[in-house]
């Protein structure tokens, strides 16, 4: 069987000692397939001389294993790699923190956090919602997540933005754990969408054309707002004049509000006939000033908006829509988790199609 190789150990194993050593190796051959001809695993007598310990230390060895899913009692037959332990079918989705009233997720992450376990139980597989940690203080659920990359209690790991906060981190330097990030730059293979703003733009410019409206209003954040730029100098077929172009930080509502109150002040003859929203996390708001000046969706102004699908809830006026969805995005990423767990190699890019609705 060879010695024990030097392993990533997790403080818990390290602190118990020959225990705690022997477990942790065990984990990583479990996890390298050592044991997947037919997943039975030696005996516990010839793990008790190879490892030279105690019949208890080595019990001891079993129950984690055991409790922690990565093998399975056959009675006399003996022990089993289990079909579904944690190394084979359970994948992390790392958020960068938190979501809070002080610190709101975008619709984005919460669609993805929405989407997350109905995606991944259609495959027979577990994703497991983890938080990282940007400060790499010690807290709780950073170190907890930390105990399970060591441990090789992931068959891959999922960021849901980019996992440069986490640089030094064993997050991103245990060795053998397939990666993939959501965004556009990782040093990780990366699936996103085909851009932040260009075929977004158009296409919700071409819905909005088909409606027969042509002075046109977008409402940005500032990450979009070269883009809106781009967009609004070759536009062709629409009017878009430099103060109907508003860009707005998202987490500030009261910025969006004031800003969309203004537009919907101007003279009639200097007001905007249909809006882009480049960013649904701004929707909400600029539909509440919209509606409370009175303006009529779609006769008096079109609403087209950025969405991240699938929709949680319905609009109180019907605006057109075209976005990214969420379960697409997911099922993107676990195809290239399991593809590299598979010695694939991956592009350094997988983009997701655009997707777009009428307007409801």
């Amino acid at each position: 069987m060879g010695t024990i190789k030097n392993t990533a150990r997790s403080g818990a194993a390290a602190a118990g000692g020959i225990g705690g050593v022997i477990l942790a190796d065990l984990r990583r051959r479990i996890a390298e397939g050592e044991f997947d001809s037919d997943g039975k695993i030696p005996t516990r007598a010839s793990l008790v001389k190879h490892y030279k310990t105690t019949p208890v230390t080595m019990q001891r060895v079993f129950d984690k294993l055991a409790a922690d899913g990565f093998i399975r009692a056959n009675g006399r037959e003996g022990s089993f790699v289990k079909n579904d332990s944690p190394h084979l079918v359970s994948y992390g989705l790392i958020f960068h923190y938190r979501d809070t009233p002080g610190n709101p997720w975008s619709l984005f992450w919460r669609r993805l956090h929405g989407e997350a376990q109905s995606v991944a139980a259609a495959r027979g597989l577990k994703l497991v919602v983890s938080f990282g940690n940007e400060t790499h203080q010690d807290v709780r659920e950073y170190r907890a997540l930390v105990e399970a990359v060591r441990s090789y209690k992931f068959a891959g790991l999922l960021f849901a933005s980019n996992p440069i906060f986490l640089e030094g981190s064993p997050l991103l330097e245990v060795p053998g754990i397939p990666r993939v990030a959501l965004v556009h730059k990782s040093p990780f293979p990366q699936v996103h969408a085909v851009s932040l703003g260009g075929d977004l733009f158009g296409t919700l410019a071409g819905m909005i054309a088909k409606t027969g409206k042509r002075r046109l209003a977008l409402f940005v954040t500032p990450e979009m707002e070269e883009i809106a730029r781009k967009f609004a100098a070759r536009a062709r077929g629409f009017e878009i004049r430099p103060h109907w172009i508003v860009i707005a930080p998202y987490k500030n509502p009261s910025v969006v509000r004031s800003s969309a109150t203004l537009l919907t002040r101007l003279p009639p003859g200097d007001q905007p006939d249909a809006i882009i929203i480049g960013d649904d996390n701004l929707c909400d708001t600029v539909l509440s000033v919209v509606r409370a000046a009175g303006l009529r969706v779609p006769e008096d102004v079109v609403v087209a908006s950025h969405t991240n699908f699938p929709l949680a809830e319905r609009d109180s006026v019907p605006i057109l829509r075209a976005g990214y969805d969420a379960r697409a995005m997911l099922s993107a990423c676990l195809d290239a988790l399991e593809k590299q767990r598979a010695g694939v190699k991956l592009p350094t890019r997988t983009v997701i199609k655009l997707e777009s609705g009428g307007m409801k």
